[in-house]
């Protein structure tokens, strides 16, 4: 969908999640995305799609509904959820996490940044063990995290993160350079075309 509507469809709904719409970086980010955006009555960010406003807490509600859904073929009626959320968001963000899970029909019952709980994840993996480094380089963020795993109850000695730094941020860079390449052997601008610009 985001290669054939980019007008109707967003990539990486988290970065927005919990930012003003003025922000420098929000308005960097959707400066150039196909899609419409406004500043919703708190601040934030709404954007547009098939002609209807949603806040990213309804987006990411919609995704999480959709994690749950999966979860539930293979468990009973999925209620209860602990969030993994990267270590980069204040309180702000935060809360919207958990309005998003609300929205989808989720309590929250613990959060955890990314990175550790990749280490929960990987506790009885042999070998595991001391101290660790512990990278999340994703979409939209970029996080890592040091973690003592030498005991029963891992201890976070350090995280740290960049919200702006990510594997879109990649794709950003690498299409400008074919857009300014394209533009150098055929004096067409792709960025002026959104389909053609997001393929």
């Amino acid at each position: 969908l985001l290669i054939l509507d980019p007008a109707n469809a967003i990539s990486s709904p988290k970065r927005l999640l919990g930012r003003k719409f003025t922000d420098r970086e929000v308005q960097s980010f959707i400066g150039g995305a196909a899609y419409r955006s406004v500043a919703a009555p708190d601040g934030n960010v709404l954007v547009e799609i098939d002609n209807e406003k949603y806040a990213m807490p309804q987006l990411c509600g919609f995704i999480l509904e959709q994690a749950k859904k999966l979860a539930e073929r293979h468990l009973e009626d999925v209620r209860l959820a602990v969030l993994a959320v990267p270590v980069s968001f204040d309180d702000a963000r935060v809360k919207a996490v958990e309005v998003a899970a609300k929205l989808a029909g989720l309590e929250v019952v613990g959060l955890i940044a990314e990175p550790n709980a990749a280490a929960l994840a990987n506790r009885y993996v042999p070998g595991f063990g001391g101290l660790v480094g512990i990278y999340d380089f994703g979409g939209g963020t970029f996080d890592f995290s040091i973690v003592d795993v030498s005991r029963s109850r891992f201890q976070v000695v350090g995280s740290g993160g960049d919200p702006w730094l990510g594997g879109d941020d990649i794709d950003s860079v690498l299409a400008d350079a074919a857009a300014n390449q394209f533009w150098r052997q055929h004096k067409v601008d792709l960025r002026k075309a959104a389909v053609e610009w997001q393929r």
